[in-house]
């Protein structure tokens, strides 16, 4: 029970360091940017909410600029071809 209170997975959203949901971005943006989630809306504020946090909020960004730039570098061999 001891190591569950170590890692808050019920965030605090008060808190200054995120590194509780920090491990969660690529999982939690991917099911943002595919689409899986069925209430995008409350995705969405959640990822805004904790993006308060200037770490966790450029974590947020530099995952979603690789993602885009992944699929840019896709579309420009598309065209190539």
């Amino acid at each position: 029970m001891g190591e569950l209170s170590i890692c808050r997975i019920n965030p605090n959203m008060r808190a200054r360091l995120r590194r509780d949901l920090e491990f969660y971005i690529p999982q939690i943006l991917s099911l943002f940017l595919q689409g899986y989630y069925p209430k995008q809306e409350d995705l969405i504020k959640f990822i805004v909410s904790a993006s308060r946090e200037f770490h966790f909020s450029h974590r947020v960004l530099f995952f979603i600029q690789s993602v885009l730039v992944e699929n840019l570098d896709e579309k420009t061999r598309e065209i190539q071809n």
